[in-house]
């Protein structure tokens, strides 16, 4: 729990009456030690993240008003037994919009400074793992509890509904070829760089190399292929491995043919709202490779997280004039590209950040959760997610 570690040793220096305040990600597993150290938290509350900035003004607002003695936050956090699946994290889509709605909703209560609906994040093997719900009242803690408590009933009503499951790789690859125009966006779950894959599977392009399919751009993180291409050099024809370098890769290296069309040192700027606000981005010295297979890999030496159309297009790269993207990831992804896509398609692959959640081993998870374990309502009340059972 290094946010509870972080904000209690804060807490510690500078004592008890003075307010400190965090902005936290909406992917947060929250711990009860971590709120106790704060006087204020405020979560992003939409996925893709592009309300950071205005997440960050909420906090800092409310803790300029609690140094003016204007207000007197009072905070409740009520943890849930329910992990959401990733492909339903969507803020967009039922039926987390709607959950986010009813926090919104609630938080024009009399007396509420803000309420906080948290997906939590399924790959932490942490005792506090699980969605939450966090309410900010001024003065009143009970009221703030009633908020929090309302969310979470909201929440729990809908877990099945936060469950997924997604196409397989030759599902999607078939249901983009059905698209008479693209670009058909491939989220490749298995290979989430933001949820901490690597960035180097090349599970979609092996299938989509078998069944001839063209036109096709993705990125795939390969230190190694960047050098020889460097080696290499603009203009050359080169035959190497590419992807799958990493121990936990999905996929294996393929062997592709093609010309180094570009050598970049992969900084890149996008002043739009992005994926967690992110605006200067760096993929390390980047080589663009068009094989003879008529796909366009982008070599990049940092995993980048497929979250702006910038990062294609400073390397000269149109994804329009693309029949099929591979973003890596399944909800930093969108903010860019669905504008432009005709489909975007969630492919559970194989890795580290795989939807299948039956797929990993976790020792330190609290139990019962939903959906590993049958959980019920009246044991979210009780459980702080502080202690894990064996």
């Amino acid at each position: 729990d290094a946010d509870g570690e972080i904000a209690t040793r804060v807490r510690q220096l500078v004592g008890p009456d003075v307010p400190v305040g965090a902005t936290l990600d909406l992917h947060a597993n929250i711990s009860q030690r971590l709120v106790d150290a704060l006087t204020v938290t405020t979560v992003y509350q939409t996925n893709p993240h592009v309300d950071a900035r205005d997440r960050a003004a909420d906090c800092a607002d409310l803790i300029v008003r609690t140094v003016r003695g204007q207000i007197r936050p009072e905070q409740a956090l009520l943890p849930l037994p329910l992990v959401a699946n990733i492909a339903r994290q969507d803020t967009g889509e039922p039926p987390m919009s709607r959950l986010i709605a009813e926090a919104a909703s609630l938080a024009k209560r009399p007396g509420m400074l803000s309420v906080s609906l948290v997906e939590g994040f399924p790959y932490a093997d942490v005792p506090h793992l699980g969605m939450s719900c966090l309410a900010i009242h001024d003065g009143d803690e009970a009221a703030a509890r009633s908020a929090a408590q309302d969310l979470a009933e909201e929440v729990w009503a809908n877990r099945d509904g936060l469950q997924a499951s997604g196409m397989t790789v030759e599902d999607a690859l078939d249901a983009a070829e059905r698209e008479s125009r693209g670009p058909v966006v491939l989220l490749d779950v298995g290979d989430n760089i933001g949820g901490g894959a690597p960035g180097d599977s090349t599970a979609i392009l092996i299938a989509a190399i078998k069944r001839g399919m063209r036109s096709l751009v993705q990125t795939l993180c390969d230190p190694e292929a960047v050098r020889e291409c460097i080696v290499a050099d603009i203009g050359s024809t080169v035959r190497l491995a590419v992807g799958a370098r990493h121990p936990h890769s999905a996929g294996e290296p393929v062997m592709v043919e093609g010309r180094v069309r570009l050598i970049s040192d992969g900084r890149f700027e996008d002043a739009s709202p992005t994926h967690g606000g992110f605006r200067y981005h760096d993929m390390g010295l980047t080589a663009v490779l068009e094989t003879t297979d008529g796909h366009t890999l982008v070599l990049t030496s940092k995993p980048t997280m497929n979250s702006s159309l910038e990062q294609l297009l400073s390397l000269g790269i149109e994804p329009l004039h693309f029949h099929v993207i591979v973003a890596k990831g399944v909800n930093s992804p969108r903010a860019a590209y669905h504008p432009i896509a005709t489909r975007m398609l969630v492919v559970d692959t194989d890795g580290v950040t795989a939807m299948g959640l039956e797929r990993l081993t976790y020792r330190h998870r609290r139990t019962p959760i939903h959906p590993f374990e049958h959980a019920s309502f009246p044991e979210v009340l009780a459980d702080t997610g502080e202690e894990s059972q064996p």
